[in-house]
């Protein structure tokens, strides 16, 4: 029987600036590894869209005319639609952050944020993980009350491997990652959990269970 390769998630990209749109659907397909089914320039033509086009997760700016990302995500959800959405705003605002994460959306990324951050922020919505822009936490915007408890499977094997002393280069070659997808993992865990330097991060995987005392 002959294996094949995994698919690459589709996304549906939503923002009302064009340019914004071929910008990030370029740098996302190269950079992420995702394939972009389609974008729509606003909230009203994405929903025409999701039925036809199908796709696996949806990235949706949050500031756009007519119906806002909010508001969409909500109609989403109301319908019962539960693929993940990741939102995109350039406002470093409590209350749109609140509001968005409570509206249902899987995650919020700043469009101040790294091209690296927000490639790391695509492939964990791709495949449903929370993901809060590191910014919003560090500025104390925004709390992430999963805290350890949210770290995911993969930032739990990074986090022990650290614990065991091993560097970026060496996790990235034991868990067969990007040294740059390490360092993102990395920093998730700073964000998420507060530990700022190897000694907090190996107490914190000793506390887990992640590793011997």
């Amino acid at each position: 029987m002959v294996e094949t390769e995994n698919p690459k998630k589709r996304l549906l990209l939503v923002d009302d600036h064009a340019l914004m749109r071929d910008l990030l659907a370029r740098e996302l397909a190269e950079g992420a590894g995702i394939e972009v089914a389609g974008q729509a320039g606003s909230a009203e033509d994405a929903l025409e869209l999701i039925g036809p086009l199908d796709p696996d997760f949806l990235l949706v700016d949050v500031a756009m005319s007519g119906m806002d990302g909010i508001a969409f995500v909500e109609r989403l959800r109301a319908s019962g639609d539960m693929r993940p959405v990741l939102m995109l705003t350039m406002h470093r605002d409590r209350h749109i952050a609140h509001r968005a994460l409570e509206a249902g959306a899987t995650g919020i990324a700043l469009k101040q944020d790294t091209l690296e951050s927000l490639v790391f922020a695509v492939r964990q919505t791709a495949v449903g993980e929370r993901y809060i822009s590191a910014a919003l936490l560090e500025d104390g915007l925004l709390s992430d009350k999963g805290g350890v408890a949210s770290l995911t499977a993969r930032e739990r094997d990074v986090l022990a491997l650290i614990a065991q002393g091993q560097s970026t280069q060496a996790v990235s070659g034991t868990l067969g990652l990007s040294p740059r997808t390490v360092d993102a993992h990395r920093r998730n865990i700073i964000a998420k959990t507060g530990a700022r330097n190897a000694a907090h991060m190996t107490r914190l995987a000793i506390s887990l269970g992640l590793a011997d005392a």
